[in-house]
């Protein structure tokens, strides 16, 4: 695996890549990897000749600064893990590469609703702190990749996930299920349309937020 610090060190090695006819895929995390990120370093893996990582954690979308100091660092173990997998191309830079003219941002993001509900309501400003670094990253790596339930009410099912998390020493912000393709939350399913549970919940002093796709 090769590892690039610098934007015209990464560029100029995927601009040969790219004159070589190489298809590119990219998976960009926060590092702290765990088998979700490497389930995504297979796929690309399987549809491209080249997989890119990068790990940087974003400042702009963390609202509270004490939830950025407080964000995990293990590069070392997940350089091992990258590595194992296979990874060809590790991106890491540091905030001053990411955003050499600072961090203020210099375009708005047309979200619509995204931005008052779920993440958008507890955490202002998260969504265009993601869009801006996922806009900067796709500008550096110029990817090619490709695009219980049933039995209760959806009011139920919340409760007892509710219920449940806070049995582990959670503490929830909010449990929601949603259109997986508008991220519109739902009050009844049909049974067939394509859902995403989505959890924001503290443990200890760490906000966490995670999702999962309900077919």
């Amino acid at each position: 695996m090769i590892l690039f610090k610098q934007v015209a060190d990464i560029s100029a090695y995927l601009e040969r890549q790219g004159k070589k006819a190489l298809q590119t895929g990219f998976v960009p995390t926060m590092g702290a990897l765990h088998q979700g990120h490497l389930s995504l370093i297979k796929e690309s893996k399987k549809e491209n000749e080249l997989t890119v990582c990068s790990i940087f954690v974003n400042p702009t979308q963390f609202n509270d600064p004490k939830d950025f100091e407080k964000y995990p660092t293990t590069i070392e173990q997940d350089i091992y893990q990258l590595e194992t997998a296979g990874c060809d191309v590790l991106f890491l830079p540091n905030v001053a590469e990411m955003y050499p003219k600072g961090t203020a941002p210099v375009k708005h993001y047309e979200l619509g609703y995204f931005e008052n509900i779920l993440e958008g309501k507890y955490r202002p400003g998260h969504f265009q702190g993601v869009c801006q670094v996922v806009d900067r990253l796709l500008q550096i790596v110029q990817p090619d990749i490709k695009e219980t339930i049933g039995k209760e009410t959806i009011t139920d099912i919340k409760a007892n996930a509710m219920l449940y998390l806070s049995g582990k020493g959670f503490k929830p912000d909010y449990i929601e299920l949603a259109d997986a393709t508008t991220l519109e939350p739902i009050i009844e399913w049909n049974g067939q349309a394509s859902l995403v549970a989505l959890v924001a919940a503290f443990l200890n002093e760490v906000r966490l937020i995670d999702n999962i796709i309900i077919e």
